[in-house]
């Protein structure tokens, strides 16, 4: 056989083992990590179906103490357990029971079924007992009693848990996670730990008969232990008053119950005493105006609400208020704008129509030249090629002639008549210039217009 038969082999015999490994291994279940209360039976599993032997099957921490005939050596440690089989020869099972857990029996416990092992630890968990929570050091009170915005300090004690319990703070079932704080497990020496922990509080009224609970956690099979308490806190009085009908009403809300009420005019006027939490008085306002005030005492302090407004003669009660209608809708007030944007926006719009209206009158005299523009050999009386009246030498001398009669009439009278100043301007500029001036004026106005 050549070096690459001999490679295959080797490669197919280590494919072969990797194979037969993982099949070994996926077919052996080996013992986990167990906890279990102080007095219950554990049980750590060790089984391998497909074992055939020959090779080991035994427990052994440290030292090799059962195997499948059972628990063996002097060691009483292991008085209470005990080792279960399956009715195969050789056995493909052998589960290790610890029956009356206690804590000398934790320990970590390695078993093995050729060709396998695994190792698991046993840890005992003892249920201990929680203390009532305490206020300030003083657990008499049952309820708890506590002052609204008055600063208090809550303990609660856990004793005798193994493991060490941690402590955590509900307030109607909704987690507290400030003003917590956990003192260090106290050690007993018996295996077993006390756990204590604090809780500051500045409760409100809101919070009377609300329920506390302190909780341990921590444990793995115990189940968590509560104490609950139901808070008492007491607060002064919240007074209201009110003016209806002609009729004073006074009422508090107060923890304990307020024991004397007062309804008081102008402040120390006190029209009415009373011990429940309800009371009224009739009054009717006669001279002046009165301002109408409450107090209500209890234990705590005393609390004091005044009417907000003056009873004057001929008071008018705000009536019930009519069913709401749709609020009526309003134009908003125009945004400010800026005065220098809107001058600005004004010239450029005029500035654009000047240009626009020049453009045009251009466009326009321009076409207006060319139409009238003389061909060659075109008498030239009359009017010129760009359109001006041009007279001949004769009709020159007659206008210059007229003109001046014109004006020796016009300074002898030394009245000018409106219709002949406005010949004579006509007459000193070309009709189609006058034309051209009208155009310009319409053109600027419309577009003065436009802008404003």
């Amino acid at each position: 056989m050549g070096n690459g038969g001999i490679r295959e082999c080797e490669v197919l015999c280590c494919f072969a083992l990797a194979v037969l490994s993982w099949v070994t291994d996926a077919a052996f279940t080996g013992p986990q990590d167990t906890s279990a209360l102080r007095g219950t039976t554990a049980t750590l599993y060790c089984r391998n179906p497909d074992y055939t032997g020959p090779g080991l099957t035994q427990w052994s921490e440290g030292v090799t103490f059962a195997n499948e005939g059972g628990v063996f050596g002097s060691n009483a440690k292991y008085d209470n357990f005990g080792v279960i089989t399956s009715s195969s020869t050789p056995t493909t099972q052998l589960d290790l029971q610890i029956s009356n857990v206690q804590v000398s029996d934790e320990g970590t416990y390695e078993c093995e079924i050729t060709p396998n092992s695994a190792a698991a630890t046993l840890k005992a968990e003892i249920e201990g007992n929680v203390d009532a929570v305490t206020i300030d050091g003083d657990s008499s009170g049952k309820p708890v009693i506590l002052r609204a915005t008055v600063e208090s300090v809550l303990r609660c004690t856990a004793r005798g848990f193994r493991p060490a319990v941690n402590l955590e703070w509900y307030k109607n079932d909704v987690h507290i996670t400030t003003g917590v704080s956990e003192d260090a497990p106290t050690d007993n020496g018996d295996g077993t730990f006390d756990s204590s922990g604090t809780l500051t509080f500045t409760p409100t009224r809101q919070d009377n008969e609300a329920i506390l609970e302190c909780r341990t956690t921590g444990q793995m099979v115990a189940p968590a232990k509560t104490v609950s308490v139901t808070l008492n806190v007491q607060y002064v009085p919240v007074v209201s008053v009110r003016y209806d009908n002609k009729v004073i009403t006074c009422s508090s809300d107060a923890n304990p119950l307020a024991t004397s009420h007062k309804i008081i005019l102008n402040g120390t006027n006190i029209v009415k005493e009373f011990t429940t939490s309800r009371g009224s008085h009739p009054f009717t306002p006669v001279d002046g105006c009165t301002v109408i005030s409450c107090n209500a005492t209890n234990t705590v302090g005393t609390g004091t609400a005044t009417f907000p407004e003056e009873i004057c003669p001929g008071y008018v009660e705000p009536t019930t208020k009519a069913p709401s209608k749709s609020p009526a809708t309003t134009k908003s007030p125009p945004a400010a704008t800026n005065s220098g944007a809107v001058v600005g926006a004004v010239v450029g719009v005029f500035i654009t129509g000047i240009i626009i209206c020049g453009l045009t009158i251009f466009c326009w005299m321009r076409k207006r030249r060319e139409r009238q523009k003389p061909t060659r050999g075109q008498s030239t009386t009359g009017r010129d090629w760009k359109g001006y009246f041009k007279p001949d030498r004769q009709h020159h001398v007659e206008l210059q002639r007229s003109e001046s009669d014109m004006v020796a009439a016009s300074s002898k009278d030394n009245q000018p008549n409106g219709k002949c100043s406005e010949m004579i301007l006509i007459e000193k500029f070309s009709v189609p210039a006058v034309l051209d001036m009208l155009l310009i004026q319409t053109c600027l106005v419309n577009a003065l217009d436009f802008a404003i």
